[in-house]
């Protein structure tokens, strides 16, 4: 876990079961100070906005490496939060619209589509 006061970032890597993970706290106001897990922004005032953007990625995502993750986190922060919320909405539109399944009982209903969600969001 790399944490940085100059670019207002966390990056980490992990892994479960062999598959590499990178993961991304970013914020658009810099830090007062940082730590290995957190960015600390302590003079805001009321009215005051801060925009936090965390991101995740693996193999899945056609990221192999910390660097391939870093990049395409470079990329993606460039681009406004309207901009990023419209894909993130196109994607799970397009990814929830493929195909569906009903079940009478609701509490498995529930648990189906929440194993969907999970399996995508990995």
């Amino acid at each position: 876990m790399r944490a940085s006061k100059k670019i207002s970032a966390i990056e980490y890597e992990y892994g479960i079961r062999k598959v590499t993970r990178s993961g991304f706290l970013w914020c658009d106001r810099a830090p007062d100070s940082v730590c290995d897990h957190s960015l600390h922004i302590t003079d805001l005032k009321p009215g005051d906005r801060i925009t936090k953007f965390v991101m995740m990625l693996d193999e899945t995502d056609g990221v192999s490496s910390g660097a391939a993750a870093t990049r395409r986190f470079k990329t993606l922060a460039a681009r406004s939060y309207s901009q990023l919320r419209a894909e993130h909405v196109k994607m799970w539109r397009e990814y929830s619209g493929k195909s569906s399944v009903q079940i009478p009982d609701k509490a498995l209903q529930y648990l189906f589509d929440l194993s969907v969600y999970v399996s995508k969001a990995h």
